[in-house]
């Protein structure tokens, strides 16, 4: 692992919700406060991650990224598609990797496998389908096991599908202790 400074308490949550019908009249044909359409919590995660500013500043372009996600019923949602490639033009910074065989090395984007797979655990509460999921090489204790969600640019993708009758948007907040999405 890296030598970090602990700041354990500084989490990454995630929290989908699922639009609920909203009649629509003149007076609120404009506008609809988001906490009216989307409002129902279908399900949730959270993870610690011990603070280091290049990897904090990775998994906070990619929370940063999946703000504001929709997926309408039947949609799929991509992390490589919404979050894009880790580039150094795009912000991202050298943190550490696991790759094949075990090893560790610092790499653009380091880090945000624990994005993905704290998005997968969300989803898997929720009960969507995953149809695209890729476990890390070798096992990393602070998930449960065979709960984790490696993800590579164009190689290992995280994928899982709205199948239910209602969007569901994903919403992400950012402090210094927490992301959120909800």
């Amino acid at each position: 692992g890296d030598s970090q400074a602990d700041n354990s308490d500084e989490t990454y949550t995630f929290i989908l919700c699922t639009i609920c019908p909203v009649k629509q009249t003149k007076a609120n044909l404009h506008y609809v406060p988001e906490e009216k359409l989307f409002h129902d919590v279908l399900g949730g995660n959270s993870s610690k991650h011990t603070w280091n500013p290049s990897r904090t500043n990775n998994l906070d372009l990619a929370c940063k990224a999946i703000d504001g996600t929709i997926l309408n019923p039947g949609d799929e949602f991509s992390f490589n598609k919404i979050v894009g490639e880790r580039t150094k033009e795009k912000g991202y910074l050298g943190a550490i990797v696991y790759t094949d065989g075990g090893k560790s090395e610092a790499q653009e984007g380091g880090g945000i496998c624990q994005v993905a797979t704290t998005v997968f655990n969300a989803v898997y509460d929720a009960g969507y389908p995953v149809p695209t999921r890729h476990n890390h090489s070798l096992y990393i204790a602070s998930y449960p096991a065979g709960r984790d969600a490696a993800v590579s640019w164009d190689e290992l993708d995280l994928v899982w599908k709205n199948d239910g009758a209602s969007d569901v948007l994903m919403r992400t907040s950012y402090t210094d202790t927490s992301v959120t999405v909800t």
